[in-house]
């Protein structure tokens, strides 16, 4: 049976990814792919479920060797195969690394590529920021609340 519903994806996502970080990663590009399938008309869900799966491999088969059909994002997809996954769901989430060689010629695939691109750098960015500007991480974590003092409107 095919894993068609958020909550069938997050199970999943929850079970083969430790890091809150990465967790947070695919949320994020879930939230952006299922904006992008409203605006374009297209199916929120499926579009979202594959945001959501994109990544999940990720920390169980790293690949660091950038080996086409074997770990991350390889693995996955055949996890996602044996589950019934749809052959384009399966070629979007390989399209997102450029060393498997597929080609991006959906939509769907040229729109998580660029998303997990962006979203990537947003989440680094703002773990940059928050740690300069000595929040702690919180910034990036979703947080904004700050001990330290905020100026208020209009200047200081």
């Amino acid at each position: 049976m095919a894993i068609a519903t958020h909550a069938e994806a997050n199970s999943l996502v929850e079970s083969w990814t430790a890091s809150d970080s990465r967790r947070k990663h695919v949320l994020a590009v879930e939230c952006a792919l299922r904006a992008y399938a409203q605006r374009f008309g297209e199916n929120v869900e499926r579009w979202g479920v594959t945001g959501l799966l994109h990544d999940f491999g990720y920390e169980r088969y790293p690949n660091a060797d950038q080996r086409a059909d074997e770990e991350h994002p390889a693995e996955g997809v055949r996890y996602l195969r044996s589950q019934g996954a749809d052959e384009e769901m399966c070629q979007a989430i390989l399209g997102q690394a450029h060393y498997t060689g597929v080609g991006r010629e959906t939509r769907l695939a040229k729109t998580l590529f660029v998303c997990d691109e962006h979203i990537s750098f947003v989440l680094a960015a703002m773990r940059a920021a928050s740690s300069s500007l000595g929040l702690d991480g919180r910034l990036a974590q979703g947080s904004t609340s700050s001990t330290a003092s905020t100026p208020p409107r209009g200047g200081a």
